[in-house]
């Protein structure tokens, strides 16, 4: 793949004086060489080999990180990630890929990631395909469970063209472990340990191939990757705290309980959500159950066991399921699109959203009967809905949002109907049916505003244009609070 310095390109803007000796830390242990990650900015900056342009009037430093959103747009490919998990000294490595190079517009930015989830000697199988794929930049930074996150300038003049880029990251999970790293790899006295030596030879892979990386492969290690590239100093980003929801601590809220004794949730059988995920696709729905106060009075109001509705969406070159929906968004999570935590149209990692602790009860339908040409014709028309709306808030209009849930039967009583669309700003099930409706699914004959949850599960005859929403399949909903909400939870 050489250099990969054709076609369309994104270029760095290096800065800074360069500097041969690389940051020390004592919080961690030398490698072979004596070089190894900086854990803090403010031990000896001037050692480093830049000055990292991320970081202005004090801020990007670990005492006062910066907001990823402010930086977002000035990161290129080949600037790296690091990234570290609860107490674990040696970080995670991941490569920052600019996709917008490549006409796309749903992730202008990707990080190359390879393994990170704690890896046991028996599990390491060196005769299977590496572990090399793109997640979003945010979804990897920001719900990850990592507890620190810094970033890296590559300084380099080179031009690096996204679709060879793109395409060498394919090749790269087909290159076979060499004797030296099945070693180092086995030699790992921790899981955690084994898991980060593999994804620092995956990142050093990639950084040899774009011509980066000047000496041997099997001389790095995770203590000592940073000191054999050219990079600045890191700039630290700040990562907003999880905000536990009420059932990860054990104790919904009494209201409630109050609308369980009213309305007793029906018998239902749940599964694994890993034995369904893959068998998931765009447009798919998603129905929760809120363990708040305000999902009790949603479902009592609406004579629903379900309080909110989401869709499904699987990106090309992006390995997680995700979730398109408005929310009031308590639980703090951060809209993947923007890197906000934010209220109103927002896209979440698919496992973040369900095991947030924010819901009792979670089913999803799934679309099926549609081929795949009509599949394609969807999926377009649903990019083009979502980039209409992207950012768009909350509900702002109360009385919509109360209309909407009201079923007017009697003709006497139509004036309480939603009579008028309006985009501008929309709840849950108004952005589902709207959706559902530029993707040919729904007719025009109802208004969007006046879709509720409820409408959309199996106890209503839904009436779709095409394909079939299969009935309610239950996502098993299981804390163990000994290992830690953050970590059942991150999408690793």
């Amino acid at each position: 793949m050489g250099n990969c310095t054709s076609g369309e390109q994104t270029e760095h803007q290096p800065g800074g004086t360069s500097s041969d000796s690389c940051i020390r830390d004592s919080d961690v242990d030398d490698g072979p060489d004596g070089c190894h990650v900086p854990s803090s900015s403010t031990d000896n900056p001037t050692n480093m080999q830049l000055t990292s342009p991320f970081i202005k009037d004090g801020h990007g430093t670990e005492d006062k990180p910066i907001k990823f959103s402010e930086i977002e747009d000035m990161l290129s490919t080949g600037d790296l990630a690091v990234l570290y998990r609860g107490e674990n000294r040696i970080p995670h490595f991941a490569v920052f890929v600019r996709h917008s190079s490549c006409n796309s517009s749903n992730f202008p930015l990707l990080l190359l990631k390879g393994k990170t989830k704690p890896l046991s000697f028996e599990k390491f199988n060196p005769h299977v395909s590496r572990d090399a794929h793109t997640v979003s930049a945010t979804t990897r930074i920001f719900y990850g469970d990592y507890r620190k996150a810094a970033v890296h300038r590559l300084n380099t003049t080179k031009k690096f063209d996204c679709q060879e880029i793109m395409e060498m990251i394919k090749d790269l999970a087909t290159i076979s472990f060499s004797e030296k790293e099945i070693v180092a790899v086995e030699e790992a006295s921790t899981p955690e340990e084994r898991s980060a030596i593999l994804c620092t030879f995956m990142v050093a892979h990639f950084y040899k191939h774009i011509g980066e990386l000047e000496e041997d492969l099997h001389s790095v290690t995770p203590n000592n990757l940073i000191c054999k590239l050219p990079l600045s100093e890191p700039a630290y980003i700040k990562l907003p705290k999880v905000k536990k929801g009420p059932i990860a601590s054990g104790d919904p809220p009494f209201l409630t309980k109050i609308v369980n004794g009213i309305m007793p949730p029906p018998e239902i059988t749940t599964v694994p959500f890993n034995s369904i995920a893959n068998q998931l696709q765009t447009g798919d729905l998603v129905l929760f159950s809120g363990a708040t106060s305000s999902g009790a009075l949603i479902k009592l109001f609406d004579h629903s066991q379900f309080s909110h509705v989401g869709l499904v969406l699987k990106f090309e070159y992006v390995s997680k399921l995700l979730l398109w929906e408005a929310s009031t968004n308590k639980a703090g999570l951060v809209d993947i699109s923007s890197g906000k935590v934010r209220q109103g149209v927002e896209l979440l990692p698919l496992t973040r959203k369900i095991f947030s602790g924010w819901y009792d009860r979670v089913a999803i339908r799934r679309l099926t009967g549609i081929d795949s040409e009509k599949r394609a014709q969807m999926y377009e028309e649903l990019l083009a809905f979502r980039k209409e709306v992207q950012g768009r808030p909350y509900e702002q209009d109360t009385i919509e949002l109360i209309l909407s849930s009201i079923d007017v039967q009697d003709k006497y009583m139509s004036f309480l109907r939603n009579t008028e669309e309006d985009l501008s700003s929309l709840f849950c099930s108004e952005l589902v049916a709207e959706a559902y409706k530029r993707m040919g699914l729904l007719g025009s004959g109802k208004l969007s505003n006046t879709y509720t949850p409820d409408d959309f599960t199996s106890d209503n005859d839904l009436k779709l244009n095409f394909g079939t929403l299969e009935p309610e399949t239950y996502i098993e909903l299981k804390f163990d609070f000994k290992i830690g909400f953050e970590r059942q939870s991150s999408v690793w």
